[in-house]
């Protein structure tokens, strides 16, 4: 849609007409996921587990956190780095890896 393209896809459908069926089914699964996360807090309530959003920690539950983290956590995360230079990372065989990309979001006009 950027790019002016309005002719359709071997799909049938406009990129704008692709991007409303993705938007429709994208916030089908938000709802799934807010149903699913709601269901899930009360289970969790209901073994005596809950659920704090950050600003309902105190100094000394942060500072837990972050010893936590730095001890048991951090020592075992291995960045991987995508870019030019280097276009396929290293991923250990039987080792867990996640991906994560940063993007900029920008509007549609």
């Amino acid at each position: 849609m950027n790019a002016g393209v309005a002719q359709t896809s071997d799909d049938g459908l406009t990129p704008a007409e692709q991007l409303e069926q993705i938007n429709v089914y994208v916030c089908d699964l938000f709802r799934l996921q807010d149903e699913i996360w709601r269901e899930l807090r009360l289970i969790l309530e209901k073994e005596g587990i809950t659920v704090l959003g950050a600003n309902e920690l105190n100094a000394s539950d942060r500072e837990w956190l972050e010893r936590r983290f730095m001890d048991h956590i951090f020592p075992v995360i291995t960045p991987l780095a995508i870019d030019p230079a280097r276009p396929f990372p290293f991923i250990p065989n039987l080792a867990h890896a996640l991906a994560l990309r940063r993007f900029a979001l920008t509007t549609i006009s």
